[in-house]
């Protein structure tokens, strides 16, 4: 998620003071390593820039859903890699049959009726499936590295976005501190006037009008404190603060701004090539060209490997025993004596159960042939659209890095712009002002009119108020190269 700040051009006359600081699209995860030289004090209530991260980080929903997101990626790799193993499987069924029906382990036709139970085994392993497999977990080892920058990327615009409004919480602490020290000039400068005045040595009028300034001035600071508690509050809303226990902000010190910019534009965008909006597009590309492999292998026989054992009861079987041999008539010899045929005899009893598991058990292996023949151009469909994806990803690649460059060289334009600014900003407010001083001194002997010495004080307002904008406005711009250049965030 890029950051646009557009700043405003502030209105720094009497009646109000705008803040700065709208988003602009860059992330910013960075901004203080050149800028600030931080001076912790650490305390039990102050929050500091590197507390707010960390917060927001535990408690930001996005950051909650983006970890989910990973881990999916992990479950799907390390299944990809189960895939590789043999299937193991196993069950048990009971059933009871009546009237007319085969009993399932004599085959013999009964009419009484049967209770059976049936345990089964068994595995299957894929021997050959056209590389599927070994491309399905190339694919999700990308595809879980893809996630993982896309949570880095996603933490970077978390901390860009705090850091931009620690930045305008500084930039507003500046305009109040400002506005309370015009406050106590225009107070100054009215009880000095009123003193004229009471002398006879300046108009009544004059006294009006200064009163009237120092009413806009009171003004200025109410709307500089509000505008101060709103980036606080918009600060806590960023990180998911919901506690309504006092929120004390710890605020760095920020060093003056530094006068060149160290780097070029070629340097900057080498580095920038390694964040991970770059790295995560390049990882997508990388598992759409094992998509094409994963479908093409429906091209190519599929060989597999099976093997189960399985045994069972019933209760409809019977064990025999041999019994006596029976001795029955069955004719005469000529001379009259009795013919026997001798006739073995068994003794039937329950079959039972643990021996039947034993004898009836039985296994089997087989291998598995499959052959595609024709599926109706299905798998050739797959495999084009497959392609025109990894086309369209090597696009979004391209697009991102062609992006990059056009905001490295926006940024490099901008933070030149901004720094002539500051420059020029800063020779203006100086000599505005020693106008100031001067005519302050002449106005309080009598040499000009208030009328004269109020342009001098408009004049000054407007170029300290200018200065301060360009000096925070170079402040973002330069930090926006430093995060490019891979300096990261200082804490």
């Amino acid at each position: 998620m890029d950051i646009l700040l557009n700043y405003g051009i502030f209105d720094v006359n009497l009646q109000s003071i705008v803040s700065l600081l709208i988003m602009r699209t860059v992330r910013f995860l960075v901004l203080l390593s050149f800028l600030f030289t931080v001076n912790y004090t650490f305390s039990q209530t102050a929050w500091s820039l590197k507390r707010c991260v960390e917060f927001a980080y535990e408690n930001n929903v996005q950051m909650k859903q983006s970890a989910f997101s990973v881990k999916i990626q992990e479950y799907n790799l390390a299944q990809s890699k189960a895939a590789l193993l043999p299937s193991l499987n196993a069950g048990a069924d009971y059933n009871m049959n009546f009237g007319r029906s085969v009993d399932p382990y004599t085959y013999e036709f009964t009419t009484q009726n049967i209770q059976s139970s049936n345990l089964y085994v068994s595995a299957q392993m894929n021997l050959f499936s056209g590389g599927k497999n070994f491309n399905t977990i190339r694919r999700n080892n990308y595809n879980l590295m893809a996630s993982i920058q896309e949570q880095a990327k996603l933490k970077d615009d978390l901390a860009m976005n705090i850091a931009t409004v620690f930045l305008q919480i500084l930039f507003n602490q500046e305009i109040l501190k400002t506005s309370e020290n015009r406050l106590l000039q225009s107070k100054d400068q009215e009880d000095f006037t009123k003193k004229l005045v009471n002398a006879g040595k300046l108009p009544e009028g004059d006294l009006l009008n200064m009163t009237a300034q120092t009413a806009n001035s009171e003004l200025q600071v109410i709307n500089a404190r509000n505008q101060l508690k709103n980036t606080v509050l918009l600060l806590q809303q960023l990180i998911d603060y919901t506690d309504t226990t006092a929120f004390e902000i710890e605020l760095p010190v920020i060093s003056a701004a530094d006068t060149i910019l160290p780097y070029t534009i070629d340097e900057v965008y080498q580095t920038a090539l390694t964040m991970p909006e770059i790295v995560s597009q390049e990882y997508r590309l990388k598992a759409s060209s094992y998509e094409v492999s994963i479908a093409r292998s429906n091209f190519y026989p599929k060989l597999s490997l099976s093997a189960s054992y399985s045994t069972g009861y019933s209760d409809a079987r019977k064990q025999y025993a041999p019994g006596d041999t029976l001795a029955l008539p069955v004719g005469y010899t000529d001379t009259y004596q009795t013919v026997y045929m001798f006739q073995p005899t068994f003794t039937e009893s329950a079959y039972p159960f643990v021996n039947q598991f034993a004898d009836n058990a039985g296994t089997s292996v087989g291998l598995r042939l499959s052959v595609p023949i024709f599926n109706n151009r299905m798998t050739e469909t797959a495999v084009k659209t497959a392609k025109i994806q990894s086309l369209n990803q090597e696009l979004n690649v391209y697009n991102a890095k062609n992006t990059l460059f056009k905001t490295i060289s926006e940024a490099f334009g901008n933070a030149d712009a901004a720094l002539q600014r500051y420059r020029a900003s800063e020779r203006a407010m100086l000599a505005n002002k020693t106008a100031y001083e001067y005519s302050e001194k002449k106005y309080k002997v009598g040499l000009i009119s208030y009328h004269d010495f109020q342009l001098t004080f408009n004049n000054f307002q407007n170029a300290e108020s200018e200065h301060i904008q360009a000096k925070f406005d170079y402040l973002f711009r330069r930090s926006i190269l430093d995060y490019y250049a891979g300096k990261g965030f200082s804490f």
